[in-house]
């Protein structure tokens, strides 16, 4: 009984071994249908649960009925087209499944790689590519796995690019430092020097013109000392200058000129200095200047009055002509109440007195006594004009010759003409030694706005390098190794280029176009590493320009792509190995040794 029982249970654990061994895994015998979702879609179940709600149900029968049931929901054709916003799963064996709209299913297209969405489509034939689907897509992973590799190596490499590039800007700001503290000793020591020549160069220029207040009060007292000596009244009173008025009209009072007078008739008794012989002479050639202008405008105020003057007469000729009497032989006749048409001093006057009532009638052959531009014509004698006369140009057909009124060239304008007052400083004799002082001032004061502008570039010199050993350069300052360098590449007829953590610019020819300065560097939510540059040059009747630099993996530095993604925003795609991340390498190896093994 014992040996019985032993070999009963040996077989039922033999059975559940079996079982075990031969069994198959789960799954789903609805079309169409996830596997995680199978719970809802078993066969054995008398309803299906749209949406698994409770509140409405429909007979399991009707699910892939190629018709949609379940309005809101769209899950119980699951298989079929007949929901609109349903969705499919394609199992693509071999390689990964997923959901396409189950509008797609039986449309004559084959949209998974396994072919099952055209499963019922008697028409479409859709053979298997998953697997070589799965093999191109492996492949292509085993490539970006290559280069990322590759292009951690080279980053890798350029860290000591970026630690050498940094240490670069910190030995520069020692140099600055030291350079910069040295500066603002030589600074201190040419202040110094710059207040000396300054104090020597004032109190100089003091004394100097207190000696010539000194010198102009004893001239002062010496002319007022002979005035009184020539019994001259308000002797205290100082002369007052001309003004550029009185000047330029030429009115020179009467009280100077008698002044000036007595000064001559005291001062011809002593020998005339150099500098009042050149005051006299420039005084002779403004007054000379002056005459001339006077006379040039009295000359031409003349010329118009006697053009004017002129005018009227012939005006009033040419409506005395239209006026006239002809009597029957064609001749004019002047009647007695007719206003006389010429000059006063060319009016007729009879011989006989007995015959003064009878009109005077002209001949032919008659002498014409009045100057011929004065002599009528008969309408019959045509246009027929007298030798060397002149037509009017102008068409006004009145006669008179305007040609001699014609706009001659001017001659020189009248001009300002400074009164020897004026240019007595020109005159002053040269100061060596205030000329020596004043170009060892201006010197000294130069030296030191030089040093002192030199100092300040230095100081802004610090402050950038500042801003670089500040910087956020990634992981072991890697990004460093971009520093001081620039990149560009031409798309069409443009020339894009960007200095990372500097400008970015669009060029074209010797123009450029400032798309922005430097922002900031980081991953964005995508997880893409970005250089944004801001406030570029402002759009016409848009926004300031900008631009994104997006870093993709590569081995080398190259840009590759420029576009506006919209008005004035520019997007680079920059290729780089920087962009190489260990991370991205790592899932790329998991991808590779777990994705499909159980397919290929």
């Amino acid at each position: 009984v014992e040996t019985m029982t032993l070999l009963q249970i040996l077989l039922v654990l033999y059975c559940i071994v079996l079982e075990l061994i031969y069994s198959k895994p789960k799954s789903c015998d609805t079309h169409g249908v996830n596997p995680e979702e199978c719970d809802k879609y078993k066969s054995t179940e008398k309803f299906f649960f749209c949406g698994g709600s409770k509140d409405k149900k429909i007979p399991m029968k009707y699910v892939n009925d190629d018709y949609c049931d379940c309005v809101g929901s769209n899950d119980d054709e699951p298989g079929t087209s007949a929901c609109n916003h349903g969705k499919f799963w394609c199992k693509n064996k071999g390689y990964r499944g997923r959901f396409i709209y189950s509008s797609l299913v039986n449309d004559g297209l084959c949209d998974c790689c396994d072919g099952s969405d055209e499963l019922n489509n008697p028409r479409v034939n859709c053979p298997n590519r998953c697997n070589e689907k799965a093999k191109a897509e492996i492949a292509e992973i085993v490539t970006s796995k290559k280069k990322y590799m590759e292009g951690i190596k080279v980053k890798n490499s350029l860290l000591q690019v970026a630690k050498s590039k940094l240490n670069e800007k910190k030995s520069r700001k020692i140099e600055i430092e030291r350079e910069l503290a040295q500066k603002r000793e030589e600074l201190n020591a040419k202040e110094e020097l710059k207040k000396v020549a300054e104090e020597k160069e004032r109190t100089y220029r003091d004394e100097k013109k207190k000696k010539e207040e000194e010198e102009k009060e004893r001239k002062n007292q010496e002319r007022i000392a002979q005035c009184v000596a020539d019994g001259g009244e308000d002797c205290q009173a100082q002369p007052e200058p001309p003004t550029n008025d009185e000047q330029n009209n030429d009115n020179v009072d009467n009280e100077n000129e008698e002044n000036e007078d007595k000064k001559s008739d005291n001062d011809d008794n002593r020998e005339e200095t150099p500098r009042e012989r050149r005051r006299r002479e420039r005084r002779e050639r403004h007054e000379q200047r002056a005459a001339r202008n006077k006379e040039r405008r009295d000359k031409r105020k003349r010329e118009r009055e006697e053009a004017s003057k002129r005018a009227e007469e012939a005006a009033k000729a040419t409506e005395a002509a239209a006026n006239e009497v002809i009597d029957k032989d064609g001749h004019h006749v002047h009647t007695p109440d007719e206003e006389f048409p010429y000059p006063e001093q060319y009016r007729p006057h009879d011989e006989d007195e007995g015959d003064k009532d009878k009109p005077h009638q002209h001949t032919p052959d008659e002498e014409f006594p009045y100057p011929e531009q004065y002599r009528p014509h008969d309408e019959d004698e045509g246009e027929v004009k007298e030798e060397g006369e002149k037509k009017n140009e102008d068409g006004d057909g009145d006669g008179f010759d305007w040609s001699e009124f014609d706009d001659e060239e001017e001659e020189d304008e009248d001009v300002y003409i400074p009164p020897p007052d004026e240019e007595e400083e020109e005159e002053q004799q040269a100061d060596p030694v205030m000329d020596e002082l004043s170009n060892a001032a201006r010197d000294a004061r130069n030296d030191y706005n030089n040093l002192n502008r030199d100092i300040r570039n230095l100081e802004r010199d610090i402050e950038d390098i500042n801003k670089v050993l500040e910087m956020d350069f990634g992981e072991k300052d890697i990004y460093a190794s971009l520093f001081d360098e620039c990149y560009s590449t031409k798309i069409q007829k443009y020339d894009y280029e960007f200095c990372p953590f500097g400008k970015a610019a669009q060029k074209e020819g010797s123009s450029s176009t400032d798309l922005g300065s430097f922002k900031s560097f980081g991953f964005n939510d995508k997880r893409q590493l970005v250089m944004s540059f801001e406030d570029g040059q402002k759009c016409w009747n848009g926004p300031k320009r900008s631009a994104d630099v997006i870093f993709k993996c590569d081995t080398e530095n190259e840009i590759v792509h420029v576009h506006e993604p919209s008005t004035c925003k520019y997007e680079y795609k920059f290729m780089t190995p920087l962009a190489c991340q260990q991370s991205e390498l790592d899932r790329l190896t998991d991808l590779i040794q777990n994705q499909f093994k159980t397919e290929l």
